[in-house]
């Protein structure tokens, strides 16, 4: 695969909507990971993690962008960049434009989410990834932005075990509300929840309920 300069230079990893804070910190903990990764097994679940860092960095784009755009964005070196768009190309959520140089990238459009009601919900589970895109789960996402936080996570199921010091943990499940999909979780006493597909608004909601802080204003439709 071929690289040559972008035209992304400038910008700060990361950066994508708004310069979104927390997928700063996202992007610059998974390089500081990837360089403490040792093990075999340590490197494969970098590699994961690169390809969840690097699609979400191609969604934000809203544009085809080369690989140098891509490590530009996302702070990672280009050969990792390189070997996780290789990986989201053959597993469904990326194309490759090879008619100019250098090459373009782009995120396929996720698919639209089940209706949903009764009929939505038995198709599926709520928390189910995308069709082909198993690496970049909704789950897995929330992991990675978890990690960020400092907060630990695992998946479990279609959702996410998050690890409470001292406690049983908390489980963060997947469900339907006004017609759109959004993380839900208990938490002292009460109900929260966050649109599933901002992992990382998400994972900042749970570190402060995690925290023991009040959580942001509920988004509409959500319960806190």
């Amino acid at each position: 695969m071929r690289s040559a300069a972008g035209t992304g230079a400038g910008k700060p990893p990361g950066a994508g909507r708004d310069g979104d804070g927390l997928e700063q910190k996202l992007c610059a903990l998974v390089v500081r990971l990837s360089e403490l990764a040792r093990t075999g097994g340590q490197r494969e679940v970098m590699r994961g993690i690169h390809r969840v860092v690097v699609v979400r960095a191609l969604r934000q784009a809203r544009r085809p962008v080369t690989i140098r755009d891509v490590a530009v964005r996302t702070g990672l070196p280009v050969y990792l960049v390189e070997t996780a768009l290789d990986a989201l190309r053959g597993e469904g959520p990326a194309t490759r434009d090879t008619s100019v140089r250098p090459w373009l990238f782009s995120a396929v459009d996720r698919p639209a989410e089940p209706p949903s009601g009764d009929a939505g919900e038995a198709a599926s589970d709520p928390a189910a990834p995308e069709p082909g895109a198993d690496a970049v789960s909704p789950a897995a996402e929330l992991v990675a932005a978890l990690a960020a936080c400092g907060v630990s996570g695992q998946v479990n199921g279609h959702g996410v075990q998050v690890a409470v010091a001292g406690g049983p943990g908390v489980q963060v499940t997947g469900r339907s509300a006004d017609g759109g999909w959004v993380w839900s979780w208990r938490h002292g006493g009460r109900q929260h929840g966050h649109p599933r597909d901002d992992a990382a608004g998400a994972a900042g909601k749970i570190a402060v309920c995690l925290a023991g802080g009040a959580a942001p204003k509920a988004q509409a439709g959500v319960r806190q």
